[in-house]
C-alpha cells in the first residue's frame, strides 16, 4: 500500500494499493518486503523479491506521479531484506543476498532503466587479517 501527500506540508492522499507481481494470486504470499529509494530525477523506484525469488520492480514517474507496471528483474535465489541506494553520480543500486553471492542490478546512468549486473562472489576479509 501507499500513501501519498499532496504537496510538502499539504494533506495526505487516501491509501492506495500498488499490487504485487505475482501473476497468481497464491504467488502473492511469496512476494517480499518491499524497498524504495527516490531518485535525483524524482522518480521513486519500488523493488521487492518477487515469488520465484528474483527481483521486480515498479517506478512512480516524476512528472505525471504515475506508476509504471511490475518489470521482471531476474535474479536467483534472492533472499528478502533488499538494499536500495543511489551513488554519488545520480544512479539506483539494488543489492539482494542470495544462497552464494550477493546480486547487484544497477542503472548505466540515471534516468535509466534498472538491469541486472555481475554477482558480486568475494566474501569480505576482516581488517586484522
Amino acid at each position: 500500500v501507499l500513501l501519498e501527500q499532496r504537496s510538502p506540508g499539504g494533506p495526505f492522499r487516501a491509501w492506495r494499493g500498488l499490487g504485487n507481481p505475482a501473476a497468481r494470486g497464491d504467488h502473492g504470499r511469496r512476494v517480499g518486503t518491499p524497498v524504495a529509494v527516490a531518485a535525483p530525477d524524482g522518480r521513486v523506484h519500488l523493488f521487492v523479491r518477487n515469488a520465484e525469488k528474483g527481483l521486480s520492480t515498479r517506478v512512480r514517474d516524476a512528472g505525471t506521479g504515475r506508476w509504471s507496471g511490475w518489470r521482471d528483474l531476474g535474479g536467483g535465489e534472492v533472499q528478502d531484506g533488499l538494499t536500495a541506494v543511489v551513488d554519488t553520480a545520480g544512479r539506483v543500486h539494488v543489492y539482494a543476498a542470495g544462497h552464494h553471492a550477493v546480486h547487484h542490478w544497477t542503472q548505466d546512468a540515471p534516468d535509466t532503466d534498472v538491469t541486472a549486473r555481475t554477482q558480486l562472489t568475494d566474501f569480505p576479509v576482516p581488517a586484522h587479517a
